[in-house]
């Protein structure tokens, strides 16, 4: 099959641009409203770049911890059209606009249930310690009865000493019972209108399983759902004033679906925790921490589920028109952790391409860079970060045909017959009891042929492990050098629950090509399960350097034969310049 051309141009990259990011950090803006699509990336050092072709035309400091997610929307219609930059970091939203900060806002403290206040109440008017610690039980009886409690009440029952958890209590108990609402994921919806630069609000997902729907501002809460399930994925579709649904997939492994803020029954359940999660016209697709992709259709039947080779870092979802031969313009991008990043056909999952990039992908974002449509940004761990452009006459089908192979329908080319092979078929048909028996039987024999050679080399020390005279030793011999001198290296092991004493290693060499430099090595006493290392140093007299076999014979005053033996074929040696 011939090799599938690449809808890929390698368009630019830059190794040393130093970026720690990942794709919810990543996003593609028309910031000026110029037409001039910009690289807006927050970085986990703490910056804000914005790229603008190869160019870094922006490059602001964050003033806080570590970002979490990146969105951007629009907050009115009016001309020019400048976007908001949203970053959210812990509990709190970061606005950016214009190359510059202008607001902020901190998302709403959660006050806890009314059941856990009393118990704090009490907690600080308890004075015995056994009433404490019945009031500790019900504090544990309210969070296993699925009610969040605060951060307080949780590192309060994390204490195992019961006079650690009043000293605590004491130590804390002015402290305020709610909780802050740390955000997971960011998303945008459209408010009234289906177009790219509509008017639009942000989605938002939190660490206490809730989805807050922003107003257009961005600056009060609009909608609150409450999930199952800590969101990790949310992506939306409609509109806020019209109809719109949210779909959220969690960290149990189940994608919830919300209907014009209410939670509904249909849920998509997958194999493991997501990775990614994507929404296409008919069918959702979620990535999943198995190695797996899963398609569901929006009415909830499950479409395919698709093995990779490798774990998924993350998906994107391409979608052009202007390519022929394509299959409504919507493919699927899988960035694996082997470096590899597929397209996939996203109607019947073929596979169209294979990309292998030169590092590990952390993150990635496909869109419109600069004027050009069909654009990935790729985020490498190394740092560095490189553009792809799709070509204008990409085929974007898939390159084989479902089904069998066509090798399959070729018929093989089987020959006839001869006489004497029909002769032999039908002599296996009449014998074929004595032939069965005939081979059972030379197959018995050759295996006690083979145990007893076995327990022989066993016994008289001639294998990697011997038994000889009640002995259980382990032997490996190595050769290091290049001669004429050369080392070798042994190591002796004593396998059985007793030491082995007085034990002696000999070499057994022609001498007209090798001499032993010392003494043969004499080891006192072999301790159980240690490891002896010995070094042996021998040197090649040969004029013309030539090569033999040199035996280590391992035995004690007890054995009448070798305890252990080894051969070691040594190499040619190099010439000895000093005698030349």
């Amino acid at each position: 099959m011939p090799k599938a051309k690449s809808p890929w141009i390698h368009a630019w990259s830059d190794n040393v641009a130093g970026i720690d990011t990942f794709s919810q950090l990543m996003t593609l803006a028309d910031i000026k409203d110029d037409g001039d699509y910009k690289l807006v990336v927050a970085d986990q050092k703490g910056k804000l770049k914005i790229y603008m072709g190869t160019n870094v035309i922006s490059n602001e400091k964050l003033g806080f911890e570590k970002p979490t997610a990146l969105e951007v929307f629009y907050e009115s219609t009016k001309k020019p059209q400048l976007p908001i930059i949203a970053i959210a970091s812990g509990s709190s939203l970061y606005y950016y606009q214009n190359f510059q900060p202008i607001s902020k806002f901190e998302l709403p403290y959660i006050q806890f249930s009314p059941e856990e206040k009393e118990v704090w109440n009490q907690i600080t008017k308890v004075a015995e310690e056994q009433e404490f610690v019945s009031l500790c039980d019900r504090l544990f009886a309210i969070r296993e009865s699925g009610i969040a409690i605060s951060t307080i009440s949780s590192e309060l029952l994390s204490l195992e000493n019961s006079l650690e958890q009043m000293e605590y209590a004491r130590q804390n108990y002015t402290m305020l019972i709610q909780h802050q609402n740390f955000i997971t994921c960011m998303t945008r919806i459209n408010k009234s209108l289906d177009e790219e630069k509509a008017v639009s609000m942000l989605v938002i997902g939190t660490e206490q399983r809730n989805i807050f729907i922003m107003d257009q501002s961005g600056m009060s809460v609009k909608k609150q759902i409450t999930l199952k399930s800590v969101p990790t994925f949310i992506q939306c579709i409609g509109q806020f004033d019209v109809e719109y649904r949210i779909y959220a997939a969690c960290r149990d492994g189940k994608v919830y679906v919300t209907r014009q803020g209410e939670v509904t029954d249909q849920i998509f359940s997958i194999d493991s925790k997501p990775v990614g999660l994507l929404l296409f016209e008919k069918q959702i697709v979620v990535a999943s921490m198995n190695n797996t992709l899963h398609s569901f259709f929006l009415k909830g039947k499950k479409n395919f589920t698709m093995n990779l080779p490798a774990g998924v870092v993350d998906i994107q979802k391409l979608e052009v028109k202007r390519t022929q031969q394509s299959t409504n313009g919507q493919c699927l991008i899988v960035a694996l952790n082997n470096g590899e990043l597929r397209l996939y056909n996203s109607k019947d999952k073929n596979l169209i391409h294979i990309l292998k990039n030169e590092d590990l992908i952390s993150g990635m974002s496909y869109g419109t860079f600069g004027r050009e449509e069909g654009s990935l940004i790729i985020n490498n761990k190394s740092g560095g970060i490189s553009v792809k452009m799709l070509q204008r006459q990409a085929n974007l089908s898939s390159t084989h045909k479902p089904g069998p192979p066509a090798e399959q329908d070729i018929p093989l080319n089987v020959p006839k017959k001869t006489k004497l092979f029909v002769e032999l078929t039908q002599r296996e048909r009449e014998n074929a009891q004595w032939m069965h028996k005939q081979f059972q039987k030379d197959l018995i024999k050759l295996r006690l042929k083979t145990a007893k050679q076995y327990i022989q080399m066993l016994s008289d020390g001639l294998a990697p492990m011997s038994y000889a005279q009640g002995s259980q030793i382990r032997l490996s011999a190595s050769c290091e050098g290049i001669g004429p001198s050369f080392k070798i290296k042994l190591q002796l092991q004593n396998l059985s629950k007793t030491p082995i004493m007085g034990v002696h290693v000999n070499l057994s060499f022609n001498d007209q090509i090798y001499k032993l430099k010392g003494k043969s090595p004499f080891m006192p006493m072999l301790v159980p399960n240690l490891n002896y290392k010995i070094d042996i140093d021998i040197e090649n007299i040969d004029p013309s350097g030539a090569s033999d076999v040199v035996k280590v014979l391992v035995f004690n005053k007890e054995s009448t034969v070798p305890l252990i033996t080894a051969n070691i074929s040594m190499p040619l040696s190099e010439l000895n310049m000093e005698q030349m």
